[in-house]
């Protein structure tokens, strides 16, 4: 019925064009006259029905609906619903007859400029980015609702003409008083590309509660094979259906359950079919089904949970991966390792890795404190730059961030948090007592070796499936001695016997203001250290040892050293590497703000380029640093080739420009031979 009443109206259509030809009228835009003549003289043709199937599978196979045939079975993993520009590719019709309805309504374009379907013989235009999740985005169109008050839909529909959740983009034209309520619109398929698209966004939709989807197909403007997509919680399902199977009846989509935002976004494109067929845009219906959602997954715990210092059984300790610095309510959004499903934005195996470490942690339980990817001086003096994103940088550039925790056992005095990192099955821990509203000691956690073989062990699991090849480990402060020790146990103990693969190995190690307790130590003594029995050393000079075994062959490791504070510089540790002075004159004096500066220049160092640095001159018995030689001073963003050759022979470097601000950016360095 519908092909035939097409039919006919483009026959009549034809021989009234030919005719105005004939008398001399000029003829109207994208008349095409050799189609008009072929039109003319063609029977209509009755499209068939394409026959009956449906596909569907977890890789979002498209599925084609009949009247018969409802999508069932799995939804693909979430996805965003689109928001971006399509590109247009291909080439569009040039046989166009411009439609004459009454009058040709075009309802609106990615330009806000009205134009008929003759624009389909000139280069197709982008989608402009609009879409759910970005209606604010300044750059989309509002879309143009059909001409009149706004129409009326029974509760649950939405649809052309509404006062409510219906949107189209590209060029679309009124169906002449079909559908639902008389507001249809259609526009030509228009092959692989999509130039024009419709949607429905269903919104306040009941959390927990099944929704049924159908689209409403007229008797006329549709006989495309339409690809719908629905965005819901399951994630982005692609529909086709073949609208010329219906007439003037619902197409179930399937039955689907609202995002987080509780909504149920539809889209329609004229992507997929060729034209001359027709695609048509109606109403969409959206009503509760039998049947109840599934409740989603509570959210993992982050770094920061009370909960987290509070088992006086077992402490919190291991690797959390970090998404962002600042994005959860001005805080760090991290969670540990051992997380059920991490998304990539936490962790991708196949990613370039950086992983921190921190130091002496001593009444930080009490407090339920831990350090962060937040900058630990984004608040000193002023003015107040606001919260300062340690990882962003790194994560721009496509980092996985991760941070080990050990501040149960770090919790302690000096030396006995020194002693944990060496010495093994000797290290007691604090947990939260709720009851005393403070830290509380447990007994030395038995069985699981030191506070590197924690890391180790933290390690080895969060990284058991990495397939990239670039680690760099991070220690500040006391830190720096886990961050050595556990890279040297990973290269001894599971590198080389092939438990671990050597891409894993770490290729940098950064030890910022490193702190070591001066004198020989009781728990650095005899064969387990490669000292005869009854001798003993201190942590700079195992630390020493190990890295000169790191950074020689086979393992070639690069190591760099940043002082920032009046903690001494271990001389035997930084000759085996780069040295940089940092004056961060800006915290007037403050030791702590001092040392903690240090973790704030290096992660913030990978925003910008490597400072630049002045080549220093013996001149009479004094020396003149007066020759810029580009940004070579060893920084996060300084390369690891770069920094490796820099390693050889003894360089330091020195502040001289940009001591009073936060920013690495105006910093320059006096390089000493």
């Amino acid at each position: 019925m519908r092909s035939k009443r097409r039919g006919l109206s483009r026959l009549l259509m034809a021989t009234l064009l030919l005719a105005l030809v004939a008398a001399g009228a000029t003829p109207p835009r994208g008349f095409h006259l050799p189609l008009a003549r072929a039109v003319a003289a063609a029977s209509d043709t009755t499209a068939t029905p394409a026959a009956t199937d449906m596909m569907l599978s977890s890789a979002a196979t498209d599925t084609t609906l009949s009247p018969a045939a409802t999508p069932t079975g799995t939804i693909p993993p979430a996805v965003e619903p689109p928001t971006g520009t399509v590109a247009a590719t291909g080439t569009p019709p040039t046989d166009t007859i411009t439609p004459v309805p009454a009058t040709p309504t075009v309802l609106a374009t990615p330009t806000g400029t009205a134009t008929d379907n003759a624009a389909r013989a000139v280069p197709n235009r982008p989608i402009p980015p609009c879409g759910p999740g970005n209606p604010s985005n300044p750059t989309c169109p509002t879309p143009t609702p059909a001409p009149g008050s706004p129409a009326t839909y029974p509760p649950g529909v939405y649809g052309p003409g509404g006062s409510c959740c219906y949107g189209q983009y590209g060029t679309w034209f009124s169906g002449g008083g079909v559908g639902l309520i008389g507001k249809e619109v259609w526009t030509y398929a228009n092959g692989p590309t999509e130039d024009s698209h419709a949607q429905w966004d269903a919104g306040g939709l009941g959390q927990g509660v099944a929704y049924a989807v159908s689209a409403y197909i007229p008797n006329n403007n549709a006989n495309a094979k339409a690809r719908y997509t629905v965005y819901a919680a399951e994630g982005a399902l692609p529909v086709t259906v073949d609208q010329q199977a219906y007439t003037n009846a619902w197409a179930e989509l399937g039955t689907y359950c609202p995002d987080s935002r509780g909504h149920i976004f539809v889209h329609i494109s004229d992507a997929g079919d060729a034209y001359p067929k027709v695609v048509g845009a109606d109403a969409m219906r959206f009503v509760p089904a039998h049947g109840a959602c599934p409740q989603p997954p509570p959210p993992p715990r982050q770094w920061d949970d009370p909960a987290n210092f509070q088992d006086p059984n077992a402490p919190d300790y291991g690797i959390y991966w970090v998404r962002c610095g600042t994005c959860r309510g001005g805080q760090s959004d991290e969670v540990k390792s051992t997380t059920p499903n991490l998304g990539l934005d936490y962790y991708n195996p196949t990613a370039p890795t950086v992983i921190y470490v921190h130091g002496w942690e001593n009444f930080t339980v009490a407090t339920k404190y831990r350090e962060s990817m937040l900058s630990p001086i984004d608040t000193i003096n002023t003015p107040n730059p606001g919260p300062i994103d340690m990882a962003g940088a790194w994560k721009a550039k496509g980092y996985n961030v991760g941070i080990f925790y050990w501040n149960q056992f770090s919790d302690d005095n000096l030396l006995a948090a020194e002693e944990k990192i060496w010495a093994s099955d000797n290290m007691t821990w604090k947990y939260f007592n709720p009851a005393t509203n403070g830290s509380q000691t447990r007994p030395p956690y038995v069985g699981h070796g030191s506070a590197a073989d924690l890391f180790v062990d933290s390690y080895v699991q969060a990284m058991q499936n990495y397939r990239g090849s670039y680690v760099r480990i991070v220690g500040h402060s006391l830190g720096n001695q886990m961050a050595a020790r556990m890279t040297y146990l990973l290269a001894k103990n599971w590198v080389d016997t092939g438990k671990i693969g050597r891409n894993a190995l770490p290729r940098r190690v950064a030890l910022l203001d490193p702190y070591y307790n001066p004198g020989h130590q009781t728990y650095l003594c005899g064969p387990a250290f490669q000292l005869p029995q009854g001798t003993c050393e201190s942590a700079a000079d195992e630390v020493a040892k190990e890295v000169g075994v790191l950074k020689g062959s086979p393992y070639g490791i690069a190591f760099e050293y940043y002082s920032t504070s009046a903690i001494p510089v271990a001389s035997n540790v930084a000759s085996q590497m780069t040295l940089v002075h940092i004056d961060p004159a800006y915290v007037n004096g403050n030791v702590p703000n001092a040392h903690a500066a240090a973790r704030h220049w290096y992660f913030t160092s990978m925003y910008v380029a490597p400072p630049v640095e002045y080549v220093c001159r013996i001149v009479g018995r004094g020396k003149i640093c007066d020759k810029p030689d580009g940004p070579h001073t060893p920084s996060a963003a300084l390369s690891d080739d770069e920094l490796h050759a820099r390693m050889q022979g003894q360089h330091e470097w020195y502040q001289r420009d940009g001591q009073s601000t936060r920013s690495v950016q105006d910093d320059t360095f006096n390089l000493d031979h």
